[in-house]
Protein backbone atom coordinates (compact mmCIF):
# COMPACT_ATOMS: atom_id res chain seq x y z
CA UNK A 1 0.00 0.00 0.00
CA UNK A 2 1.44 3.37 -1.00
CA UNK A 3 1.48 6.24 1.45
CA UNK A 4 -0.30 9.38 0.41
CA UNK A 5 2.18 12.22 0.23
CA UNK A 6 1.46 15.39 2.13
CA UNK A 7 1.01 18.59 0.13
CA UNK A 8 3.95 20.95 0.40
CA UNK A 9 2.99 24.44 1.45
CA UNK A 10 5.10 26.89 -0.58
CA UNK A 11 5.11 29.34 2.33
CA UNK A 12 6.61 26.75 4.69
CA UNK A 13 9.99 27.74 6.03
CA UNK A 14 13.14 25.73 5.46
CA UNK A 15 14.15 22.51 7.11
CA UNK A 16 17.41 22.91 9.03
CA UNK A 17 19.35 19.66 8.64
CA UNK A 18 22.15 19.12 11.19
CA UNK A 19 24.41 16.14 10.62
CA UNK A 20 28.11 15.78 11.30
CA UNK A 21 28.90 13.47 8.39
CA UNK A 22 29.18 15.23 5.03
CA UNK A 23 27.88 12.27 3.01
CA UNK A 24 24.88 11.95 5.29
CA UNK A 25 24.11 15.68 4.94
CA UNK A 26 24.30 15.38 1.17
CA UNK A 27 22.10 12.27 1.07
CA UNK A 28 19.44 13.58 3.46
CA UNK A 29 19.50 17.04 1.91
CA UNK A 30 19.02 15.54 -1.55
CA UNK A 31 16.21 13.33 -0.28
CA UNK A 32 14.35 16.28 1.24
CA UNK A 33 14.95 18.53 -1.78
CA UNK A 34 13.59 15.77 -4.04
CA UNK A 35 10.48 15.84 -1.84
CA UNK A 36 10.16 19.58 -2.52
CA UNK A 37 11.62 20.93 0.70
CA UNK A 38 13.82 23.99 1.08
CA UNK A 39 16.81 22.72 3.07
CA UNK A 40 19.64 24.45 4.91
CA UNK A 41 22.45 22.24 6.21
CA UNK A 42 24.85 22.41 9.12
CA UNK A 43 27.79 20.21 10.11
CA UNK A 44 27.80 21.13 13.79
CA UNK A 45 25.99 23.15 16.42
CA UNK A 46 27.81 26.38 15.49
CA UNK A 47 26.71 26.19 11.87
CA UNK A 48 23.21 25.14 12.95
CA UNK A 49 22.99 28.17 15.25
CA UNK A 50 23.89 30.42 12.30
CA UNK A 51 21.12 28.76 10.29
CA UNK A 52 18.57 29.38 13.05
CA UNK A 53 19.62 33.01 13.47
CA UNK A 54 19.30 33.69 9.73
CA UNK A 55 15.62 32.77 9.90
CA UNK A 56 13.56 30.36 11.94
CA UNK A 57 13.20 26.95 10.32
CA UNK A 58 9.87 25.19 9.93
CA UNK A 59 11.49 22.02 11.22
CA UNK A 60 14.81 20.75 12.56
CA UNK A 61 16.23 17.44 11.35
CA UNK A 62 19.07 16.51 13.71
CA UNK A 63 21.26 13.45 13.33
CA UNK A 64 23.14 12.65 16.53
CA UNK A 65 25.88 12.68 17.54
CA UNK A 66 27.05 16.10 16.32
CA UNK A 67 30.74 17.02 16.49
CA UNK A 68 31.81 19.14 19.44
CA UNK A 69 28.33 19.02 21.00
CA UNK A 70 26.73 17.37 23.96
CA UNK A 71 23.84 15.42 22.46
CA UNK A 72 21.57 16.23 25.39
CA UNK A 73 21.87 20.00 24.79
CA UNK A 74 21.52 20.24 21.00
CA UNK A 75 17.78 20.90 20.82
CA UNK A 76 17.65 23.32 23.73
CA UNK A 77 20.63 25.23 22.28
CA UNK A 78 19.04 25.56 18.85
CA UNK A 79 15.65 26.49 20.23
CA UNK A 80 17.17 29.12 22.49
CA UNK A 81 18.33 30.98 19.37
CA UNK A 82 15.10 30.82 17.41
CA UNK A 83 13.59 34.07 18.65
CA UNK A 84 10.63 32.50 20.42
CA UNK A 85 9.47 30.32 17.52
CA UNK A 86 9.76 26.71 18.58
CA UNK A 87 10.56 24.62 15.53
CA UNK A 88 9.54 20.98 15.88
CA UNK A 89 12.34 18.45 15.51
CA UNK A 90 12.94 15.09 13.93
CA UNK A 91 15.86 13.53 15.78
CA UNK A 92 17.71 10.55 14.38
CA UNK A 93 19.62 8.97 17.24
CA UNK A 94 20.40 5.66 18.87
CA UNK A 95 17.84 4.69 21.56
CA UNK A 96 20.32 5.31 24.38
CA UNK A 97 20.53 9.01 23.38
CA UNK A 98 16.85 9.55 22.67
CA UNK A 99 15.75 9.58 26.30
CA UNK A 100 18.37 12.11 27.36
CA UNK A 101 17.55 14.93 24.95
CA UNK A 102 16.90 18.16 26.79
CA UNK A 103 14.00 19.98 25.15
CA UNK A 104 12.60 16.93 23.32
CA UNK A 105 8.83 16.78 23.64
CA UNK A 106 7.19 13.51 22.75
CA UNK A 107 4.12 14.17 20.63
CA UNK A 108 5.53 17.42 19.24
CA UNK A 109 8.92 16.08 18.19
CA UNK A 110 9.74 12.80 16.48
CA UNK A 111 12.53 10.38 17.32
CA UNK A 112 13.69 7.97 14.62
CA UNK A 113 16.17 5.15 14.79
CA UNK A 114 19.35 5.41 12.68
CA UNK A 115 17.86 2.53 10.67
CA UNK A 116 14.80 4.59 9.62
CA UNK A 117 13.95 4.38 5.95
CA UNK A 118 14.16 7.41 3.66
CA UNK A 119 10.37 7.32 3.39
CA UNK A 120 9.98 7.47 7.18
CA UNK A 121 12.30 10.47 7.37
CA UNK A 122 10.51 12.38 4.59
CA UNK A 123 7.12 11.57 6.13
CA UNK A 124 8.15 12.69 9.63
CA UNK A 125 9.60 15.98 8.35
CA UNK A 126 6.51 16.59 6.19
CA UNK A 127 4.16 15.96 9.10
CA UNK A 128 6.00 18.39 11.39
CA UNK A 129 6.34 21.09 8.72
CA UNK A 130 2.60 20.84 7.98
CA UNK A 131 1.77 21.03 11.69
CA UNK A 132 3.95 24.11 12.21
CA UNK A 133 2.47 26.03 9.25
Amino acid sequence: MERESLPIAPEAGPVLLCAGERDLRLALGGLLRAAGRNVRTAADLGEAASGVISGPPACLLVVLPLPRSEASEVLSSLRGLSGGKRAPAVVIAPPEQAGRLEGFRSGEDVWLSPTASPEEIVEAVGRLVAASA
